[in-house]
């Protein structure tokens, strides 16, 4: 409850302007849906996109949803999305959640190309959270 309303509290005057913009690839499983919940009621970031694989409709006025559609990560070149940090999990959505079932979530081996397209969306600092498995990633 307190990371809705402090992701809907309007921001003081100037302040969106100084805070970076996060992008989120595979914000679901129950890590990715609560390290999302926290950096959202964190406000620590002007504006959060989060890639989805079917339009849905964020209820957040700070939270926008980027299509990826059935194109390969390298097609996406063409509208890199602005942002400042990147966030990717690897863990597999719970599918009986149709919000989750609608996020984008990418797979071990897109890692290389999905850095790539951040880094042409102006990303500086990247974040990778994984479940715990010390030394690998989920697999697929």
């Amino acid at each position: 409850m307190k990371a809705l309303q402090a992701a809907l509290r309007p921001a003081k005057s100037g302040q969106q302007l100084d805070q970076p913009r996060l992008l989120v690839a595979g914000a679901t499983g129950v890590l990715g849906n609560e390290v999302l919940r926290r950096l959202l009621g964190s406000g620590r970031f002007a504006h959060t996109e989060v890639l989805a694989t079917e339009t849905m409709r964020s209820g957040l006025a700070q939270v926008g949803i980027a299509l990826t559609g059935p194109s390969a990560i390298e097609d996406w070149a063409a509208r890199p999305l602005p942002a400042h940090t990147g966030l990717i999990m690897f863990e597999p959505p719970r599918l009986h959640h149709g919000r989750q079932r609608t996020l984008w979530t990418p797979a071990p081996g897109q890692l290389p190309a999905l850095a790539r397209w951040f880094r042409r969306c102006g990303v500086q600092t990247l974040v990778l959270v994984m479940p715990h498995a010390p030394g690998r990633c989920p697999r697929r």
